[in-house]
């Protein structure tokens, strides 16, 4: 699902779960949602039809994929909503270009100390 939904509406990012996918977390609600967003979201590397990641992931980088792909689809203002690890990987746009998000919707995001930072990543393995 790069998008969904028409330009008359606004745009809502859609990021989700560590172990999840778009379709798996967001279901049946994305119809719901399709009905007065325009919906944009890109599933993480090692989540349904997505490539293994060959690395490890760190947290830039599915929050760098959702808004590339907001970028491609010519969008400049979005709300943003994520659940679990989504959460967290929508706090980073937000935090890193608040000039270009409407809201955010954060659903059991975790947070991370500052002395953890080296650990901001996901194994692959």
């Amino acid at each position: 699902m790069p998008g969904t939904g028409t330009a008359s509406h606004p745009t809502l990012l859609l990021a989700h779960g560590a172990d999840g996918s778009l379709s798996a977390d967001y279901g049946t609600t994305r119809d719901h949602l399709a009905a007065r967003f325009t919906l944009i979201g890109a599933n993480h590397p090692n989540s349904d039809t997505t490539p293994r990641a060959t690395a490890a992931l760190h947290l830039d980088q599915p929050a760098d994929q959702l808004t590339a792909a907001a970028d491609a689809a010519g969008i400049r203002r979005f709300a943003l909503s994520g659940c679990s690890l989504g959460g967290t990987v929508a706090i980073r746009p937000a935090a890193q270009h608040p000039e270009q998000v409407t809201s955010l919707i954060p659903t059991a995001p975790f947070a991370r100390r500052p002395e953890l930072a080296s650990r901001d990543r996901v194994e692959t393995e």
